[in-house]
């Protein structure tokens, strides 16, 4: 609890509420129904119109279908390379999640531990988070080749060379 704030609301039902808001030059009352309504327009619809789609072979320009039933799943799940491809994706993405929290976890654990040097452990962990993306995209050019032909060769800067978008990109 956070000033009597609950810090998670994962799996907890939204309460009921009654707000005015304001929408085409009137103001209005919102409350939990519009809020789940919009939800199930934007998020289910889509999903079963998806889902129902996989049941249908339709032509190139959707102007007929023909119900196929399950036909669509046999073909690809029958498909060596598709099974090839979800194998590694799951692998990749196992592999991605576990390294970067076992990462994550190693980090805070020694960021915690530390007793000398402590504040400037810890600083060090968040100055990469501290940088701009436009300081990134201008100190790009210092690496030739690693990023695209016009990033490693020009500055962007019309008239400039790289050197002096470095002294004026410097971050």
């Amino acid at each position: 609890m956070n000033g009597g704030i609950p810090m998670s609301l994962i799996q907890k039902e939204i309460a009921d509420f009654s707000v005015q808001c304001y929408q085409n030059n009137a103001f209005r009352t919102a409350t939990k129904a519009d809020v789940l309504g919009k939800w199930s327009v934007f998020f289910f619809y889509p999903a079963g119109e998806a889902l129902m789609g996989s049941f249908y072979m339709e032509d190139s320009f959707g102007l007929s279908k023909e119900f196929v039933g399950l036909d669509n799943f046999t073909t690809l799940f029958s498909d060596p390379s598709y099974l090839e491809t979800l194998r590694l994706t799951l692998v990749f993405s196992l592999a991605t999640i576990v390294l970067t929290m076992g990462t994550a976890l190693l980090f805070a654990v020694l960021a915690d531990q530390v007793n000398w040097g402590g504040t400037l452990y810890k600083s060090m962990l968040i100055i990469p988070y501290r940088r701009s993306r436009a300081c990134s995209g201008c100190s790009c050019s210092t690496l030739p080749g690693a990023c695209s032909p016009s990033c490693s060769t020009t500055s962007g800067i019309r008239g400039t060379t790289r050197s002096t978008a470095i002294r004026r990109c410097s971050c």
